[in-house]
């Protein structure tokens, strides 16, 4: 196996459970098909192997996936409708796939205002917790809060992703990351996370570390 797969072997491998849904081995039959997992897997083996290519001096992350981005699509901070933008913006050809029937909504608040500044070339993006922390309300799936347990479950992964690219800086997208990353001994920068409409104190901690609002591919 080359790097990316051995990245995306060791995610993988992580088991759902507590609260975390594994969705690169593990799929809802509810609005995918059994080969989803497989196709996330593709995805984000796609991705691991872009920036491998291209060694990417900073490395952005936050605490875990959204529902309604590498939920679906396995890719970090990526909604299954923006693929393609992906795709454009890391020079490749649109050989992303697409793993869930009729996604249900669009980005995150938080994808949204991050891929509203990309500079180029690109950081990698990635999270502490690579898996889905969901709890159920009303029957629905929503997003959960990840705790130690879950970070010391993809505690291995990440290390891997460290060791692989030693970024030269690495921002933390909110405390949670900051925090995670603090207890393995990994210096980082801290930003504001932009949920819940902190979008503006996000982009103004980013300003300081010299990276601007562009053109939104939105």
């Amino acid at each position: 196996m080359d790097a990316a797969e051995v990245i995306v072997e060791a995610i993988r491998q992580i088991p759902s459970g507590s609260g975390l849904f594994n969705h690169y081995e593990s799929y809802e039959a509810a609005c995918e098909d059994a080969d989803a997992p497989k196709l996330r897997r593709h995805n984000l083996g796609l991705y691991v192997r872009s920036f491998i290519e291209r060694q990417p001096a900073d490395l952005w992350i936050a605490e875990a996936p959204s529902r309604y981005g590498a939920r679906w699509s396995g890719v970090p901070f990526t909604h299954q409708g923006n693929l393609k933008e992906m795709a454009e913006m890391l020079g490749l050809p649109n050989s992303f796939a697409v793993p869930t029937r009729d996604p249900e909504s669009g980005a995150s608040r938080t994808s949204l205002a991050i891929w509203e500044i990309f500079p180029r070339p690109m950081p990698l993006l990635w999270n502490v917790v690579m898996l889905h922390p969901f709890k159920l309300r009303n029957g629905q799936i929503r997003n959960a809060e990840t705790t130690r347990e879950h970070h010391e479950l993809c505690r291995e992964s990440l290390t891997l992703v460290l060791d692989t690219f030693r970024p030269k800086r690495i921002i933390a997208i909110g405390s949670v990351s900051a925090k995670a990353l603090g207890r393995m001994g990994v210096p980082v920068r801290q930003v504001a996370h932009p949920r819940r409409n902190r979008h503006h104190l996000f982009w103004a901690d980013m300003k300081k570390l010299g990276i601007g609002r562009s053109c939104s591919p939105f």
